[in-house]
Formats: C-alpha cells, structure tokens, sequence
C-alpha cells in the first residue's frame, strides 16, 4: 500500500530540470543500481545539507522505484519552520509553529545515462545532482551537460517535428506559444501565441503572402505544445525551455513525451551518443 501511494506521489511531480554527461559513451562504466549502502549515504548528506539549511535534523527518506525502466528516487524530507495562526474563541488566537515536510524527485535514465531532478530550489539541485553523480557513476561531476533539449526542428520541418507518426500514445501535437530571443543591449525577446501557431500561419497566408509558423530569426529558447494523449478526454499541455528544463500535464506523460522527443530529434546528444 505504501509501495502505491508513493509512485502515485510521483506521477503528480510535472517540473524536472535535466542534467547528461560529457563522459563519451566508449568511456562509460556499465550501470549497476544503486544498494542500500549506497543509497544511506546519499541519505546521509541529504539530511547534513537539510541540517545546516533549517530544515531539521533526521528528516530524510528516500525510496527508490523501478518504473518505465527508469530508477525514480523519492526524497522526503522537512522544510522550513512555518507559523500557521490558530483561532481559539473568546476573541483569541495562538500561532502555531510547525516543519511541513517536502517531496522531491530524481530520476535516473540509464539508457540515456542522464537525470532528471524536481526539487524547490538551486542549491537542492546542485545537492542531489552531485550526490546521484557520485553515487550512480563515481564522480559528483559527471551529471554536467545541461544541453538536453533543442528546439531546432521547429525551424527545420516544423510539420514533421509535430507529426505524432511513431509514438502510439499521443494522438495531435499544436505549436501555442514560442518564445525568441534577440539579445543585444536591451534583451529583446517576443512571444508568440495562438490555438494553433501552424493552422494560423496557413489561414493567414492564403491570400499569397507566406506566413511562417515559425519564424527565421531569434534564438528559440521556449515552446509550449498541447498534446492529445490517448485514453484521454482533453489534451494536455507540454514545454520545453532549452537548455534542461521540461514541464509536462503529469509524470504519467513523460515516457510518451520523452519517445516524440527523441524521435523528432527534439532530444540533444549527450557525449558520443
């Protein structure tokens, strides 16, 4: 029962910031998961780091999981004191002080030799990605590549990138928001939206002007998609921010966001890969 209400815990996280290695895949050690030993002392520094950042002392569990062929690793563990004020009658009040307790999530992807991270905050990122590094793969740095998604096909075949041809659990892929950057002196970016960045382009260039879906300048650094999913009533929204960042409806979507990802080349290479 315990087993099932953590892995439902889990399929609620939707926001992970992703980390590959530079190691070319000639060089890469053969994974072997992660033993009890091992895992304690990841515990152990989790719950050092969470002592000397006021959010108590002996606090942490962590429980690893075998899903999709993926190590997910839940870390539980207590936050910073909060106040709550409690109403008693007679026209008073006390406030109560309290440690809420806190879920973060590491995923391990051993076909990919890459994790990915949903935590609070920078330092907790930096805590769990060079711990799981040292750990995983014997080295705190070797989770240090953060180039794990580009947007380039958009601007190549931005048909063929939506196309969900191959991928039997998502149904439609829209373009709704994309997001450029110009840099220079002022950080000049704009945004662009619509229900359909594609079937806008194509209306507005019927009277014989071409309209691009997506256009030829500025560095593309966010898109939003809303994708159909089979077995499902309404669609759900996905994004991408390059370099690390991926946001997706549930975790339940990941495995079928990840497989349209990879095959639309949406994915960058880590390593020799």
């Amino acid at each position: 029962m315990l087993q099932m209400h953590n892995e439902h815990r889990l399929v609620r996280t939707t926001r992970f910031m992703y980390w590959g290695t530079k190691t070319p895949l000639t060089e890469r050690m053969a994974f072997t998961p992660l033993t009890d030993a091992g895992l304690e002392l990841v515990r152990k520094a989790v719950d050092e780091w969470c002592g000397e950042n006021h959010r108590g002392e002996d606090t942490v569990t962590i429980t690893p999981h075998d899903l999709d062929g993926e190590w997910w690793f839940l870390i539980q563990h207590g936050g910073t004191m909060s106040r709550l004020a409690e109403a008693k009658g007679n026209q008073k009040t006390e406030t109560l002080f309290y440690r809420p307790g806190k879920d973060d999530v590491v995923v391990y992807n051993t076909e990919r030799d890459e994790i990915r991270i949903h935590a609070g905050s920078k330092a907790e990122w930096e805590l769990y990605r060079k711990e799981f590094g040292l750990r995983l793969r014997s080295d705190p740095e070797y989770f240090s590549e953060r180039k794990n998604f580009v947007l380039d096909p958009l601007r190549k075949d931005v048909g063929k990138a939506l196309d969900p041809d191959g991928v039997p659990d998502i149904k439609g892929i829209k373009l709704q928001e994309l997001e450029l950057k110009f840099g220079g002196d002022f950080d000049d970016r704009i945004i662009r939206k619509s229900h359909d960045m594609v079937a806008s382009a194509a209306e507005r260039s019927k009277d014989g002007k071409v309209i691009k879906a997506v256009p030829d300048t500025g560095k593309m650094v966010r898109a939003v998609f809303e994708i159909e999913f089979e077995k499902c009533t309404k669609p759900r929204r996905v994004t991408i921010r390059i370099p690390d960042t991926l946001n997706v409806g549930r975790t339940g979507d990941v495995k079928a966001v990840h497989d349209w990802l990879t095959l639309r080349e949406f994915r960058a290479v880590n390593g020799d890969e």
